[in-house]
């Protein structure tokens, strides 16, 4: 949330979700289907570019929680209708 690009071990699919609602699906490592020498090999390539996504990252990032306010107030609002407030 702070635009810093890190990798996830996965062990759900919900995980990826998360990283892929700020455009970084791939740099999750699914825990599930790879071997701990695969991981580590995947990690250290991410971890090589992580300068390249750095920027982008923290711009999706914003829009994610920009995202979450509109829907968070929409729900707020749609409440206090219910309860004629």
């Amino acid at each position: 949330s702070q635009g810093v690009p890190c990798v996830g071990v996965a062990y759900s699919v919900k995980f990826a979700g998360v990283f892929q609602t700020v455009g970084m699906e791939e740099w999750v490592v699914d825990g599930r289907e790879t071997t701990t020498g695969e991981a580590i090999v995947r990690v250290l390539e991410l971890y090589r570019r992580r300068d390249e996504v750095r920027g982008s990252l923290r711009r999706r990032s914003c829009e994610a929680r920009f995202r979450l306010l509109q829907v968070f107030g929409e729900s707020v609002r749609r409440v206090r209708e219910r309860r004629g407030a």
